[in-house]
């Protein structure tokens, strides 16, 4: 994969802050983005459906909007709340309702 420079000056600020090893600096800066681009598109209150783990059935998916902006986790996971559950879920269990 062949990273910008501004991505690498931004996973070097990060690395500086924070500490912890390059790829763990590499993760949170692409979910910062993931999470900005999910923003961009989708505001709070957008329509979502759920899914609680992979590979769950179709009869566990669930129907609700996000109260939150997505933010970036420190594990490197953009999540973003949803109203009726505690918590943050991963952008990769959620997809806008069509």
């Amino acid at each position: 994969m062949s990273l910008s420079e501004e991505t690498r000056a931004a996973v070097k600020r990060r690395q500086d802050e924070r500490g912890g090893t390059y790829r763990q600096a590499l993760a949170y800066v692409m979910a910062e983005r993931e999470a900005a681009a999910w923003n961009a598109k989708h505001p709070v209150g957008t329509p979502v459906i759920v899914t609680p783990y992979r590979g769950c059935s179709a009869d566990l998916l669930v129907k609700t909007t996000t109260r939150s902006s997505a933010w970036a986790m420190p594990s490197g996971e953009a999540s973003v709340m949803v109203e009726g559950k505690s918590g943050g879920y991963g952008l990769s269990f959620v997809k806008v309702a069509s």
